[in-house]
This record gives C-alpha cells, structure tokens and sequence, in this order.
C-alpha cells in the first residue's frame, strides 16, 4: 500500500507497536526521522528462540510487505533482511518473498550476538556505527521481524494486542504460541506440556540476556520467550545470583588477564569498551569518578565477557549495568568523541558460535525445534496489562472500572513525552485499575487462535 510518512508514524503510533525483540522502544519515534537503510533483524541470535523464525515461515509475504512500505514512506534507497544460513527453510521461504517485493535478502554465519544493532549494521552495510552513535545519525532503521509483523498490522488498521512467545527448555513440547498480551505466563508452560524437572527456574527472554521471571506475570509486548531449566544449570545459577554478590565477586576475583576485552562484540568492532579496564576502576575506586566508568555505556549486555571470556566466573556485564544505572541517575554519559573506529584485525577469528554458548550455560541438550502451536485461547479467563511495556512514560488509563471493552479498543494511551498506547488483547469487562496495571476479566472464552 502507498503511504506517506506522516501517515506511516501516526498509524504505528495508534496501534502502539514498540520493539518486539526485548527493547520496547516505541517504533513511530524511529520512524521520525529520515532514512536511506531499513534493515529487518532476522538474526533472532538468542538460542532456542524460533518466534522471529516461525512467523517469517508463516507471515513472510506480511513482513516483507511492511519494509517495503516503510521504504516507500521513509524513501530508503535499501530494505534488507537478515537471517543466519543455517536455516535454509526460512531463507527459501523469504527469497520467494524477497523476490516478489524487491528487497534483498542478507545471510550470515551463526555466531552470537549477531543480532546486536552494531553487528547487524556492520554486517549489511561493511561500516560499523561509530561508539555512542544510535543507527538513527546515520539515517539507518533496524526493526526485528515481529515488529515489522506488527507494523503491517497497524497499517491495516489493527493494535498490538498478541505476543508471538517461544517456550522451550525441560517442557514436554517446546512449542512458539500466540497469545493475548496478559496472559498468565503459566499457562503457556502449561500449554507446552507442562515442566519436566522438579526443581526449576524460568526466565524471560533468551538464556544470555533473560531474567527470571514469576510464572504468575503476564506477558507483555516485549516477552519473546519462556525458558523453563533445572535450577542445578549453570544458566539458572548464573541468573539465580543476587546483584550484590556479583558486585562483591567482580571486586575480589578480577585477575586483568584481558579476556573479557579481547573477545567483546563492540570492542572488536572497534570501540573504545575495554570491560577490563572497567573492572580493574571498579576493584580499586570507592566513587563513580574515574572517566572510564562512562564507557559501561557502549556495554550492550549480550554476556559474552560473563558466559564465555572470564575465567573466574565473574560478570563485567552485571558491572556494566549497574554503572549505567548509577551513571544515568547523575546525568554522566558516554562523550562521543570524532575517531570512527576501525574492526580489530582478528575480529573474524573471535566470533562465538552459538553451540559454543549453549555449552557454557549447560543447555546444548535443549537446542531442538519449537514450532507453532496453537493456543486455546478459551484459557485466558483474565489479562493483566501493565501500564509500561516500553522504553519511555507509563500510558494513562482511558478507562475505568467496569467498563465493557472489546479487544483492540484503546484503553491506555502516553499523554507526553515518549511511549506507547496500549489495547484491550481481550474482550471483557475492566476490573482492577492500579498505578500500574489495567485488569481485564473475560465475559466469555474466545476460540482457538490460529494461523
């Protein structure tokens, strides 16, 4: 469909699409600027998440049509998307449909975190961003595959009110489902068979970058997957591990053999980030004073300097995010400086596989297929929406209690500054308001979703 810009950025805004891979940062605010380059993240460079990948298996004419009319609003000269080779089916399945829209189609090797913005961007374009720089300055949008799904949506004239959601790890049928936003996060684990182990963690998100998360919560725009573990793993150790003691070990147990430097994703693309550097400050200052705190900025918290550099189990990561944290609070950022940086030389020889992290977190005997399942949406007897499922000022109520709504309609919307509206997933009756949370109580089951 032909659609202007302004129309573009006001219909996504409406539907309140945000970034579906984890982010949630509000995609009509990236598509106010300019754009020579939009580039769908394909990558999905977690393990064990297969949603990106089931819905360019099922959705793929969908996507594609969404970039090319992004394109055509924004006048970007080039739409790609990307994808790992490894997955021939999906590759074959979207080289038809890239053939039909005229976008190219970009493969790449399977290493982590190859979906990283940074990464991405150097992979199609040859140039990495320089440090500090968002792809915005340099007039490039990434979106991943769900999100470019939702912008279709929007353009159609339909909210975000369901989650393309991956649950896998010890379930009886690792399964991708979609479900209404709110839903119980239980009984998607109940919906893939149910827990295999008796002692178990379950995270939110992929097992590098997730956190654990109480069965109970709803799931929410920017949930991808559910991963359900024996809690004896060294994955759920690993996120089973108070943020006090992380900072207590990272001060006593840092050796400065370099490690978590050398083989860093964003240094190796040839910013200034030397995590080593970070921790040795860290070790020995008792404030936030020294300058080199501020380069926990460039940190993109993938876990490569915790799972797979440091030999003595620390987190640089969890270092660099508490520092970003405190930093922020006192208004110090990262000051960009004008060397665009150039790739270390031996960056090729230090990519990390994505077996090789399922091996360090104890779970390469969960990497198998999590196709699409249907969900039986007649479970969801009530959601719970959280007011914040974005980057940005928590949306205002537009409703009160008892009022009947049905699903798409409107019931929260951001009065100012950044954020994203939010919409009835089912339809219902409003129970509860809080500060926080909208409650939706079903008035009668829906029937099965399906593709």
């Amino acid at each position: 469909m032909s659609i202007t810009a302004s129309l573009l950025v006001e219909k996504v805004k409406l539907a309140g699409v945000v970034g579906a891979g984890g982010a949630g940062f509000p995609t009509h605010i990236k598509y106010q600027g300019q754009a020579d380059h939009v580039i769908i993240n394909g990558a999905e460079c977690e393990p064990l998440l297969w949603a990106d990948k089931e819905i360019m298996r099922l959705r793929a004419a969908q996507v594609i049509s969404a970039l090319r009319s992004v394109m055509e609003a924004k006048g970007a000269k080039q739409g790609v998307i990307v994808i790992k080779r490894k997955h021939q089916d999906i590759v074959d399945t979207m080289q038809k449909a890239c053939s039909r829209f005229q976008v190219n189609l970009e493969l790449i090797d399977d290493y982590y975190p190859a979906g990283d913005e940074h990464v991405l961007i150097h992979e199609v374009t040859g140039e990495p961003l320089p440090a500090g720089v968002i792809p915005a300055h340099r007039k490039i949008i990434v979106n991943n595959v769900e999100t470019m799904l939702n912008v279709n949506n929007a353009l159609q004239g339909e909210p975000v009110t369901e989650k393309w959601v991956t649950v896998t790890g010890a379930v009886a049928r690792p399964s991708t489902f979609i479900v209404p936003l709110g839903t119980p996060i239980k009984l998607l684990i109940d919906a893939a068979g149910g827990v295999t182990e008796t002692g178990y963690t379950v995270i939110s998100g992929g097992p590098m970058m997730g956190s654990i998360i109480n069965p109970e919560s709803p799931v929410t725009k920017i949930i991808k997957g559910i991963l359900v573990f024996p809690s004896r793993l060294p994955v759920s150790v690993r996120c089973n591990t108070s943020l006090a003691d992380i900072l207590r070990l990272s001060k006593k147990f840092c050796v400065q053999c370099s490690y978590c430097t050398q083989m860093c994703p964003r240094y190796l693309l040839g910013h200034p980030l030397e995590p080593h550097r970070i921790m040795r400050a860290f070790a020995y200052s008792s404030d936030l004073t020294p300058a080199v705190f501020r380069l926990a900025h460039l940190c993109c918290e993938c876990g490569v300097c915790s799972v797979i550099a440091c030999p003595m189990g620390i987190s640089p990561m969890h270092v660099n995010k508490w520092l970003k944290k405190e930093l922020s609070q006192r208004g110090l950022r990262y000051e960009k400086g004008n060397d665009q940086g150039r790739p270390r030389a031996d960056r090729g020889m230090r990519l990390i596989s994505s077996k090789n992290v399922l091996r360090r977190l104890g779970i390469g005997g969960y990497d198998q297929y999590a196709g699409y399942r249907k969900f039986d949406n007649s479970k969801v007897q009530e959601v719970r929406l959280p007011l914040k499922q974005h980057v940005g000022n928590p949306a205002v109520p537009k409703v009160k209690t008892g009022d009947q709504v049905k699903k798409g309609d409107l019931i929260a919307e951001v009065v100012e500054g950044i954020g994203a509206s939010l919409h009835a997933s089912i339809s219902g009756v409003v129970k509860v308001i809080t500060s926080d949370m909208i409650v939706i109580r079903a008035e009668k089951h829906s029937a099965a979703r399906g593709v």
